[in-house]
Formats: C-alpha cells, structure tokens, sequence
C-alpha cells in the first residue's frame, strides 16, 4: 500500500531568541492536526528531535491543508516539508511516526537532506511513481518564492480562507481590520493559491494513474 511520508524541519531552530515557546506551540498544533486529521493520519505527528517532526498519510487528501495550520502556527519561523509517496516495508506504527522504513520514508529523508540549501518555507514531493511530479514540485517552488513575501496578515487570510472561514472570522482571528482583510486577498492573489493548494491532492493523484 502506497502512503505519504512527511518529514518536516523548521528553519535555524537553533537560533530562534524563545525556542521553548516555538516547541510548545509546535507540539500544540501537531496535536491539534493529529485530531483534526485522524482519519486520513495513518501514524500521527511525532516530533522526532528538537526541530524536526514527521508523520504518515493514507493520501494527499488533507496535507496541505495541515502544513498551512503548522506554518501559521510557527510563523514568523520558516518550514521546510519533505513529502515522499510510496510504500512501507514494516509494520505501521499508529501510536507514533517512528520506527518505520521503506522507500517513502527513504525518500521523504532524502529529499529533505537536498532541501536544506533553502533558508526558507518550502514544499516539496518526491516519489518514483509520479509522473508529473517535476511541474508539481516547480509549482510548489514558485508558492514558495511568494510565500516569502507574505506577511502575518497574508499567511492568516490564506490559512482561513483555505478552511472556509469567512471574512469576519478572519478579521477576529487575524487581529487586524476588515478594510486590511480584503486588500490582502486582493493585492496577494489569496484566492488563487487556494485554489491551487485545493486543486494539488487531485493533480497528485492523477499523475500516479
């Protein structure tokens, strides 16, 4: 059976002023997803060292979904994710994303190590079954380029908006007023990278057929 390996680090960690508090809002999160997400989670969100975590998915059906809530949830921290597709060649662990192997964990670990060269968030899928995965991960590049330019405000217009959330919601997550909700969707294109982090599981899965 083909699953989702993710593996995940946060950008210099070690350098950030309150890393204690980073820690305690990472493992907030992750536990939140891993209830959120229950259902498409095959092995939950385990951190594995200090700034790296990782976790097992029966698909790409909530992924992105998930990352989004990670990055608001460490922002102004950068994240890099490494997602390999592919099968396990021991036992699923449900209790915890570890003690696993098999070429999606062997991919998802080898793709990260590549990824370190970027200092910034950014996303990426690898997978020998995959036959579009070149125009998939150059997409996810450019998402990555603007992704650098968001602010707070943009990152939480995104996040909200990509789980239905309405405008007035949005004001009260985000803290800021309404008039500086609708520049941003407008000005950032917001709309448009949702539908593109929507549109990603189905592109995914047809590159596979």
């Amino acid at each position: 059976m083909n699953v989702v390996c993710l593996i995940a680090d946060i950008v210099g960690s070690r350098n950030v002023a309150d890393r204690a508090k980073l820690q305690r809002d990472l493992n907030v999160r992750l536990t939140e997803v891993n209830t959120v997400s229950k259902a498409n989670l095959i092995s939950p969100y385990t951190i594995t060292l200090g700034d790296e975590f990782q976790a097992v998915y029966k698909d790409f059906g909530s992924v992105f979904h998930d990352i989004s809530d990670i990055l608001w949830a460490v922002y102004p921290n950068r994240v890099r994710f490494s997602l390999g597709r592919g099968i396990l060649t021991t036992d699923i662990n449900r209790s915890s994303a570890t003690g696993m192997d098999g070429p999606a964990f062997y991919s998802a670990r080898n793709q990260l190590t590549s990824l370190k060269q970027y200092k910034r968030t950014i996303i990426a899928i690898s997978g020998s079954e995959l036959a579009n995965i070149k125009i998939i991960n150059k997409s996810l590049l450019l998402f990555s380029h603007e992704f650098e330019k968001w602010n707070r405000t943009a990152l939480g217009c995104f996040v909200y908006l990509l789980h239905g959330k309405s405008i007035g919601e949005i004001v009260k997550a985000v803290g800021v007023k309404q008039r500086a909700v609708y520049k941003t969707i407008s000005s950032k294109q917001i709309r448009d990278y949702i539908d593109f982090f929507e549109l990603l599981p189905q592109a995914i899965e047809e590159s596979e057929r």
